[in-house]
């Protein structure tokens, strides 16, 4: 679900019989809003998040837990509790997002102006879309090595074989869901990837991916106890074999949780016009025309400017000798009643041979 935006005004364009230039603009592209637009350094950002207790503790958090696991997953050598680690490693990142939209908010640039249309309102979707493809790529690499340590085993010994913990990936899964849905990460661009509210806890794909982490990590460690007791020649084969398949489940894991996110973000920069829109907007073209005095709709296209944001642009051809200005108001009562956006609306009047 996209969230209604903040409309920055009215946007109105109007052209006279045949396309005619003498027509006044009323939508200067998002004028100044009365700021400067002075741009966002690193320092200014690192300074914001360190004034934001709340936010920094929690990426501190998140990252804590991270190395955590990863330093234990090395002393036993287990290649999926390392992989494990990267998902804490998103989910710090995924703070930091918050933070720079905050601060992007707050900073004059961020706001249109008439040398900066959209401003920087997009350096967060380019964040977000950054850190789901880290995670992309986190998987890709998870699942290539540990393809390689099953069918190259002699390439890719383990040391001395240690059972790992059942312990620390439950207790890793729930810290991370405690984090996620008390502090919040990830409900910046929660609504691109889910129509579900983000407290309802089955259903938040960020906190199910902790869940099926411990699941896997769990089912290495039942597999890993039921051949403790084999002889050596087995656990040497077995015990490597359950971690690396553990690691390669966890890289399909973090490819099933980053796809849809990177390409959500990925169709924000590109001004595509979210599907679940489409059936609506041919609807809504059609009503449209067949309001009175409106001779055809040229073009409408709607888009993301940047995280759970609308904007629209229509084009409507109305009849000669029409009203422009109540057509107008009855096209953006239309438009706006069914989906609520920054509409740039430009009326075109054409002659009557083309009515």
């Amino acid at each position: 679900m996209i969230h209604p935006p903040h409309l920055h005004g009215q946007h109105e364009h109007s052209h006279g019989h045949g396309h005619s230039q003498g027509h006044g603009h009323g939508h200067a592209i998002h004028a100044s809003h009365g700021h400067s637009a002075t741009a966002p350094t690193m320092t200014g950002y690192i300074a914001f998040g360190l004034s934001q207790p709340r936010e920094l503790a929690t990426s501190v958090a998140a990252l804590g837990l991270a190395i955590a696991v990863f330093l234990y997953g090395y002393s036993v050598e287990s290649m999926a509790l390392q992989c494990s680690a990267l998902l804490f490693l998103f989910d710090s990142l995924g703070v930091g997002n918050a933070v720079l939209s905050r601060y992007l908010a707050l900073n004059g640039s961020f706001q249109p102006d008439n040398t900066r249309p959209f401003g920087l309102q997009r350096l967060d979707v380019v964040y977000a879309f950054a850190n789901s493809l880290s995670l992309l790529f986190s998987g890709l690499y998870a699942v290539k090595e540990a393809l390689e340590a099953v069918l190259e085993q002699e390439d890719h010994k383990h040391g001395q074989v240690q059972m790992t913990s059942f312990v620390v990936p439950v207790m890793a899964a729930l810290l991370g869901s405690v984090l996620i849905l008390f502090c919040r990460i990830h409900e910046l661009y929660f609504p691109l990837v889910s129509r579900r509210s983000f407290d309802d806890k089955l259903h938040n794909p960020f906190v199910q991916a902790h869940g099926i982490s411990a699941i896997i990590l769990l089912i290495v460690h039942w597999i890993q106890a039921m051949f403790s007791s084999a002889p050596s020649s087995t656990i040497e084969h077995v015990a490597p074999a359950s971690d690396a398949l553990g690691a390669l489940a966890l890289g399909l894991t973090f490819m099933w949780l980053a796809v849809p996110l990177a390409t959500a973000t990925g169709s924000i920069l590109l001004q595509v016009t979210p599907p679940t829109l489409q059936k609506g907007l041919d609807r809504l073209v059609g009503e449209v025309a067949c309001l009175h005095g409106i001779a055809e709709v040229s073009k409408v296209h709607v888009w993301s400017p940047s995280l759970n944001r609308l904007s629209g642009i229509l084009h409507v051809h109305y009849r000669a000798g029409g009203d422009v200005d109540a057509l107008r108001l009855a096209v953006r009562s239309k438009v706006t009643s069914r989906f609520p956006a920054d509409w740039w609306i430009e009326m075109v009047e054409v002659a009557p041979s083309f009515s």
